[in-house]
């Protein structure tokens, strides 16, 4: 029963503080079923992309094998490579949209689930997204536009997602005004790196078949600081988190709080946790004119860009904790930091327990 709570506890932390701004990101909302018909997206190119949606396509032609939805009924799929095909560079390419334009200088997370399909021979090394202003023009070329992709994902190892669905994520700084993305190979077949996959003939195909979901660009922007290596030291009132002691919650105050638990490398709160949590809301509570900003932290473990949305993540949880026992979401911001700001050695376990944190800083 705890794991389905969380699940749900979840997904209410995503959508008030760090909504997703994509139209229709799993798919589910349908105008036709055959081939592309998902509310909010569109085929840029003569690729044809398909929709699928189960069990109302249970009968239908799974170009990569048979699959299920990451979450819900609705998925896509579609070809980023195909080899001896009849035309050369042949490609499918998938534009989404966008409840809002992005905003000049802010660093969005940005995530979707990836499967190559059972039965195909080939995989792609690299996907790429171009974020554009308008939505593009429909075209007959291979390629939707000119413009070089600011974003690619680096999907490896190939085997990894043949038949199982796995996150791929990153993060992109907007030049303002964006509102589309379209995700595919923007690579010739001469550019591509290609992974031939050992599968048996019979059955298979001469393509790199991807299924796709549960796309997520989020609203809340990170915040990236510069890393100088340097161990950070917080200018207010701070005061390091103590079940055993009642805590001094006021405007001005810093509480750090290192005895806040999480699964490992997820942002899943663990019961461990809700005692000094369920202090920091009682003082909430007696002081409803107190704001809390909810800072995450992890160690230098992992890719920036992995720590940056993780350490949001749990910030989001936290404050998701908070509304869920009647903390108005208005009073409560969330951040992630990631790496950025160690308060200890990185070179030893002690220090990186230590840097993985959350904190807290009250205001009026």
């Amino acid at each position: 029963m705890r794991i389905y709570a969380t699940i749900i506890f979840v997904f209410i932390t995503r959508q008030f503080f760090s909504q997703n701004l994509v139209r229709n990101p799993g798919f589910e909302e349908k105008d036709s079923v055959y081939y592309f018909g998902a509310k909010y997206w569109s085929v840029p190119t003569a690729g044809t992309t398909d929709f699928f949606n189960v069990p109302d396509s249970r009968d239908l032609n799974f170009f990569g094998g048979r699959t299920k939805a990451n979450t819900g009924n609705g998925f896509a799929g579609f070809i980023p490579y195909e080899y001896a095909t009849h035309q050369d560079n042949y490609r499918e390419f998938t534009t989404g949209e966008l409840t809002e334009a992005l905003k000049a200088g802010q660093t969005y997370p940005v995530s979707f689930y990836l499967q190559l399909g059972k039965k195909c021979r080939y995989s792609v090394a690299e996907l790429q997204i171009w974020f554009s202003k308008t939505k593009p023009e429909k075209t007959l070329g291979p390629n939707p536009t000119k413009e070089k992709p600011q974003m690619e994902f680096n999907i490896k190892p190939a085997n990894a997602t043949q038949g199982n669905w796995v996150e791929i994520s990153g993060s992109y700084t907007a030049t303002g005004g964006e509102k589309y993305f379209t995700i595919g190979n923007f690579l010739s077949d001469k550019n591509s790196t290609m992974v031939k996959m050992h599968v048996p003939v019979k059955g298979s195909h001469e393509w790199a078949y991807y299924y796709m979901d549960d796309f997520s660009i989020g609203d809340t922007a990170i915040t990236e600081i510069p890393n100088d290596n340097a161990i950070w030291k917080p200018d207010l009132d701070t005061t390091k988190l103590n079940v055993a002691v009642p805590l001094d919650i006021a405007a001005g105050k810093r509480i750090i709080g290192q005895n806040i638990y999480f699964e490992n490398d997820k942002a899943v709160l663990l019961p461990e946790s809700y005692p000094l949590l369920d202090q920091i809301i009682a003082a909430m509570k007696d002081q409803p004119q107190l704001k809390v900003e909810i800072d995450g932290f992890t160690d230098a473990n992992g890719t920036p860009e992995h720590n940056m949305m993780l350490s949001a993540d749990r910030a989001n949880t936290v404050a998701g904790y908070f509304f869920s026992h009647g903390i108005d979401k208005n009073r409560m911001t969330a951040k992630g930091f990631g790496s950025t700001r160690p308060v200890a050695d990185e070179g030893t376990d002690e220090g990186r327990s230590k840097n993985r944190r959350v904190e807290f800083v009250f205001s009026e």
